[in-house]
Parts: C-alpha cells; sequence; structure tokens
C-alpha cells in the first residue's frame, strides 16, 4: 500500500474518532454544549488528523494490527498524552533526525527522532506521549506503552512514583544522584542487565572453577551429567497433559546458562 494511503486511512481513523468522542462521550459526560463539542471536535480532529496522516504518510507506525490498536489508543484514550508528544516532537525535529527504519520502534508505533541533542540534557532518550528523541531504548517505549494504558491518569500515577521514590530516598538519606536514582535506576534494557556486569560474574565463575579442590569437581561434573535430565523433566511442564484439566505451568524458572 503506498504511504499516502496508509496516512489518509489513519487520518480518516482519527477524524472519526475525535469527532464520535467529542459529540457522544465528552459532551455528555461533563454537560458540554453542542456548539462547544463540535468546536472541541472540530480542533481534535485537525490536529489528530495530521498527526494521523502524518505517522503513516511517513510509515513511522507498522501498518498492522498491533500499531492500528495502538494508534486508535493514542488518539482517542491517550489523547493527551500524544497532544503532548506532538509539542516534544517539535523540539526533537529541531535538534534531531526522524527515523523510520527502526523496526522495534516501528512496530511498537514510536515516533524515533535519532540524536544525542533531541535528548533532554543528561538523558540518554527522552519520551513523551509518542515520541522518543534520542537513541532507540527499550526502556524508553515502555512509557509509550503505558501512557496507552493509563491514558488521562498516565502524568498522575508517573509523577506520583517519582515522587514517591524521590521521597524514600530522601527519608532513607541517600542522596547521591537522587533525582536520576529516583526518576529511573533501571535494572534490566533490552535484555541485558544494567547493574550487574554478567559477563564478567561468569568470567570469575569459570576462573574460580579451575581452581576448585577434586571432591568439589567431582560433584559439579555429577552435575552436568544429571543436567540433561532434569532439563527435560522440567520442560515436561510446559507441554500439556492429557490426564489433567488443565496445561501443567511451572512455578519458577531454571537457569540454563552453561
Amino acid at each position: 500500500m503506498p504511504p499516502i494511503a496508509k496516512g489518509l486511512i489513519l487520518a480518516g481513523i482519527a477524524v472519526v474518532l475525535q469527532l464520535v468522542m467529542e459529540l457522544f462521550l465528552i459532551r455528555p459526560l461533563i454537560g458540554m454544549s453542542w456548539g462547544a463539542a463540535a468546536g472541541l471536535g472540530i480542533a481534535g480532529a485537525v490536529v489528530f488528523g495530521l498527526y494521523g496522516f502524518f505517522v503513516g504518510w511517513k510509515e513511522a507506525y507498522d501498518f498492522a494490527p498491533r500499531t492500528i490498536w495502538a494508534f486508535i489508543l493514542d488518539v482517542s484514550w491517550s489523547a493527551i498524552n500524544t497532544t503532548v508528544g506532538l509539542v516534544w516532537m517539535i523540539w526533537c525535529a529541531i535538534r534531531g533526525t526522524f527515523d523510520n527504519t527502526t523496526a522495534e520502534a516501528k512496530k511498537r508505533g514510536v515516533v524515533l527522532f535519532l540524536g544525542q541533542d533531541a535528548a533532554l540534557p543528561g538523558a540518554d532518550a527522552s519520551t513523551l506521549g509518542t515520541v522518543m528523541g534520542g537513541s532507540w531504548m527499550l526502556h524508553e517505549a515502555v512509557h509509550v506503552q503505558q501512557a496507552r494504558i493509563f491514558g488521562p491518569l498516565y502524568w498522575p500515577v508517573y509523577l506520583l512514583s517519582y515522587f514517591t521514590a524521590l521521597i524514600a530516598r530522601a527519608v532513607t538519606f541517600r542522596f547521591h544522584r537522587i533525582h536520576w536514582q529516583a526518576y529511573g535506576r533501571v535494572v534490566m534494557e533490552d535484555r541485558r542487565m544494567t547493574t550487574l556486569d554478567v559477563d564478567a560474574l561468569y568470567r570469575e565463575i569459570r576462573k574460580a572453577a579451575r581452581h576448585i579442590p577434586p571432591k568439589q569437581r567431582r560433584h559439579a561434573e555429577m552435575l552436568q551429567r544429571l543436567k540433561p535430565h532434569y532439563q527435560a523433566w522440567y520442560n515436561t511442564w510446559l507441554t500439556p497433559d492429557l490426564n489433567r484439566e488443565e496445561p501443567a505451568e511451572p512455578f519458577y524458572v531454571l537457569n540454563r546458562r552453561g
């Protein structure tokens, strides 16, 4: 499908949603007049229609069921967060470079602008609404999903979480880098630990293993011989048991790294 057709489809979805929301949901909910609701609906239709056309035309979102549903949330339930993102997009467009080649961003419906200057000072990446500036980070993409889940409650929940963590660190006298520690002490990023050098840890373990006494070595060798058997036993937990009404579920995951 041509990109311009994708843009027109997403723009149409946004226009219809905005008009329906303002006229038939927001208006009776808060007692708004038909004229005010129509004016607000037209304004929203223009803003989010243009946004839909842009992300469709520039192929910032994959044109797939998952991202179309994400877009529907972006221009309805999470519209206030998307509006904040549109303002943030101005900064990112000036200081960064639009990117629609990062597959991880496209399949999550994240509008990505690359370039260190596109992030807030001191950060590798910053995200508001659906717009990420800086470098691609899975952690930042989580904020986009959170906004889609919490909708208009996202910012209250986000700020409450931040200030709760800030106060917790202050009352325990942990003032070193208090903002960054409270805001985003990321433990895992892109399936890798960030607070622990896992590769270095395993190098130390292997180094120590070369100097273990004979008795301990025999014990380790026995465990290695048993390993395929207990792994096979645990794997049976993942397959349906015809004698049970429901498939068995593992209650913990065994570390299989060799």
